[in-house]
């Protein structure tokens, strides 16, 4: 199965940080304040560096967004509606996903692999949710798209998963 571009040329292990938002990419101060420490304490819960070298880490993340090593790759990433070209200038090699180009990665998956994802008893809510729009509009990008909204604009959320969620 092909993957994103970003994803695809990956030879190590790769992890991310992930900023969501449904605006224009950005990253919250969190992630890019080092006053704030954020970047050391989610590096010492994930575990995959030595203590002595996670401020180093956490330092070339907080001015590139990336670090990288033979071992693994670590870096921000930001999802969102559009680009934010501010962030793109303060950080040029920091992944921004648009949600257009995730829901046309998805049906392309789905449509590409309907026989291989038509046993799935392993996914979770979201992703039986995901399928069942998929059988709802298939044949048609746009539709799909067009179908998918952010659960969190909906006030009931599991009236809302009842209404459309795979059993």
């Amino acid at each position: 199965m092909d993957d994103v571009p970003i994803f695809a040329d990956k030879h190590t292990p790769f992890a991310a940080f992930v900023e969501v938002t449904t605006g224009r990419c950005k990253l919250n101060g969190p992630w890019t304040d080092p006053t704030k420490a954020n970047l050391p304490r989610a590096l010492r819960a994930l575990g995959a560096f030595p203590r002595n070298e996670v401020d180093r880490i956490a330092k070339t993340l907080y001015e590139t967004g990336k670090y990288k090593s033979p071992e693994i790759e670590i870096g921000l990433l930001a999802i969102g509606g559009e680009e934010n070209t501010d962030l793109t200038a303060r950080m040029p090699d920091l992944p921004q996903l648009y949600w257009d180009d995730i829901k046309a990665f998805i049906f392309d998956r789905f449509s590409r692999y309907q026989q291989v994802k038509r046993e799935r008893p392993q996914w979770d809510r979201d992703g039986h949710l995901l399928w069942k729009i998929f059988q709802e509009n298939n044949n048609d990008p746009d539709a799909f798209a067009a179908a998918l909204v952010l659960v969190t604009d909906r006030p009931n959320l599991e009236e809302f998963y009842e209404s459309r969620v795979y059993r």
